[in-house]
């Protein structure tokens, strides 16, 4: 299978984020808890993107040695993002800053480890060429990752604080694609989601 070029997409991987829903003490963080097949769920996402395009951008906080170490292994490039404990859009923002370079970015969120290969490959190649913002739809609930063309990248740089980029949904060409694919609705917010995800949709081949 080849790979998405980078000057077609770059996926960008959000996975600055304190977790406290998973582990209000902080003393767990959820991208290094270990899933059914093994895997980390960071390690089970950074592997699944990298196997699908040529370049993935891992944005994480500066202290976050050890999930630093393992986005660089599966071969992320890595941005720090010191702004990030002030909210996802500082972490967006440097993530689309670091990819402006392509085309179109794929904004994935690395607490969601089971959305299927096919599922990528759809997305990044649903519309191109086109200036729309491109989103999985799974029994009619909204997923991700979301792919923005480069016509947004003004607006997505300028998120800051809590701002994501829902409003730009609203406001820009929409391409909402059905998939049949469960993972892009589901996420990993506390430890139970562990279990209940990977029984419907298992990345388990992914180192």
């Amino acid at each position: 299978m080849s790979r998405i070029s980078a000057a077609a997409c770059t996926a960008v991987l959000l996975a600055a984020g304190k977790g406290t829903r998973f582990d209000a003490e902080g003393r767990q963080q959820k991208l290094l808890a270990f899933l059914p097949s093994g895997n980390r769920v960071a390690a089970q996402s950074a592997s699944l993107y990298c196997s699908i395009f040529a370049r993935v951008i891992a944005v994480v906080r500066p202290e976050q040695q050890e999930l630093i170490a393992l986005f660089a292994q599966a071969g992320c490039e890595i941005v720090l993002c010191a702004g990030a404990e002030h909210g996802m859009g500082h972490s967006l923002a440097a993530g689309v800053a670091a990819a402006a370079d392509s085309a179109s970015v794929m904004i994935a969120l690395a607490d969601m480890p089971f959305v299927q290969q096919a599922t990528l490959q759809l997305l990044a190649q649903a519309a191109q060429g086109e200036s729309c913002v491109v989103q999985p739809v799974f029994q009619k609930q909204g997923g991700h990752p979301v792919r923005f063309p480069a016509a947004l990248y003004p607006q997505l740089m300028a998120l800051e604080g809590d701002q994501g980029a829902k409003a730009l949904l609203r406001s820009f060409p929409l391409l909402q694609v059905p998939v049949t694919d469960a993972g892009v609705v589901q996420d990993i917010d506390f430890p139970a989601d562990l279990q209940a995800a990977g029984s419907q949709n298992d990345n388990s081949k992914f180192p």
